[in-house]
């Protein structure tokens, strides 16, 4: 059994608390879904260029603990879970927790307890470049890009600029008068007030963010608490992100790690998350969550819940119940249901939420379903769940306990 660093018990209390604290039970609203908006968010410190669009988000696809999200709606921060949208302008706070940012490619930034992340720009050039811009305000953040990504990633701190490399991966650390830059892979380039260096691989750069001091570089990577983390992160995306669906599109690392592809006679091949049964409906426990100038966008409490709510469709499979498909196009923040012939039920956005009132709609038709820790690292895996609590890429083999599951309920 693959092992890996973690409580099994972080990121699944906040998704507790926003589905089931003070709105438990709420059903979706017979009203009907706000009008689509092309403009998901916007920042007075970058503008987008000439020949960029601001219609793109990005997922945050991992929240352990204690982490917030400001969407720009008037309230700040807000408490959040796995699979929220991130749009350009938004805000990111970590307290005991971390949290995790999936880019469209599978590249990531990983925030560290006790930080602070701005996206000042997430922009798509003419020539399909993903322009993200970050600003790491306090705390700690990894950064790596996949090979070959086509990503442009530029990571802020203080007055200076940090062009993140394709196959490059860092961490970043600002404490307030100084920044420490560790380059684990790549060569590095950081350009500030004094001029443009490179880090390369296994060197540190001090660069102090206050006065006039000389940045100092050295060799060697001192450990600090969450290398563990973001190491076992960048295991599980290298372990998993080969794509085994054709047209899946990014988050697919989940997808082979919480489910499955299987064909079923008048389905032909669909995927299923592990620990469902026929009775399971992928739309019964759910968020609505306000974007101002977009709607409402359906958030999925699942921790694979990003791509098959985004695009493709789910199909009813008799005897086998709910699976997805791939196929059309990216579905941004108007994601209304993704079903092909007959709804799990009539899904439609609540009315756009009064000034100063919550911007969070939980959706509960049936009871939420989860997998629990217990003493000592203790797991216990219930069926219809379907993932929900399950740690992201320890258990190793997740098919083999599912049939486990299916044969008694519960393990």
């Amino acid at each position: 059994m693959r092992r890996g660093f973690g409580r099994t018990g972080w990121g699944t209390w906040a998704i507790v608390w926003l589905l089931c604290g003070t709105f438990r039970g709420q059903s979706p609203s017979s009203q009907p879904p706000a009008p689509p908006s092309v403009a998901p968010g916007s920042s007075a410190e970058s503008s987008a260029l000439a020949g960029e669009s601001q219609v793109r988000i990005v997922r945050l696809s991992q929240v352990l603990g204690d982490v917030s999200l400001d969407r720009q709606t008037g309230l700040g921060y807000e408490k959040t879970m796995a699979n929220m949208p991130v749009v350009q302008g938004a805000r990111l706070q970590t307290h005991l927790g971390a949290a995790a940012v999936e880019l469209e490619d599978g590249s990531a930034l990983r925030l560290s307890a006790d930080s602070e992340l701005v996206f000042p720009k997430l922009a798509l050039e003419q020539d399909g470049t993903r322009n993200t811009v970050v600003r790491l305000l306090q705390g700690k953040l990894y950064v790596s890009l996949m090979p070959g990504s086509s990503s442009r990633v530029t990571v802020l701190v203080g007055d200076a600029r940090i062009q993140v490399p394709p196959g490059a991966h860092l961490r970043l650390r600002n404490q307030g008068d100084v920044a420490t830059l560790s380059v684990y892979a790549g060569t590095v380039p950081v350009e500030s007030g004094t001029g443009v260096q490179l880090v390369g691989k296994k060197q540190t750069l001090t660069l102090p963010l206050q006065g006039s001091a000389e940045a100092v570089l050295s060799h060697g990577i001192a450990d600090e608490p969450f290398d563990a983390w973001d190491k076992q992160q960048m295991e599980y995306q290298k372990h998993y992100g080969a794509s085994s669906f054709a047209g899946a599109g990014y988050g697919i690392s989940d997808l082979n790690y919480y489910g499955s592809v299987m064909d079923v006679d008048g389905c032909g091949a669909i995927w299923q998350p592990y620990f469902v049964d026929a009775a399971w409906n992928p739309y019964s426990n759910g968020v609505w969550t306000w974007y101002p100038g977009s709607g409402y966008s359906w958030v999925s409490p699942y921790p694979w819940g990003w791509t098959p709510f985004h695009t493709g469709s789910w199909v009813m499979c008799p005897g086998v119940g709910w699976g997805w498909q791939p196929g059309g196009g990216f579905v941004g923040l108007n994601n209304v249901a993704l079903v092909n012939g007959r709804a799990p039920f009539k899904l439609h956005p609540p009315l756009p939420p009064v000034h100063g009132k919550s911007t969070l709609v939980p959706v509960n038709t049936r009871p939420l379903v989860l997998s629990r820790p217990g003493q000592a690292g203790s797991l216990t895996l219930v069926q219809n769940s379907a993932g929900l609590g399950v740690p992201r890429g320890p258990l190793g083999n997740l098919g083999r306990l599912s049939h486990q599951v299916a044969e008694r309920g519960i393990v």
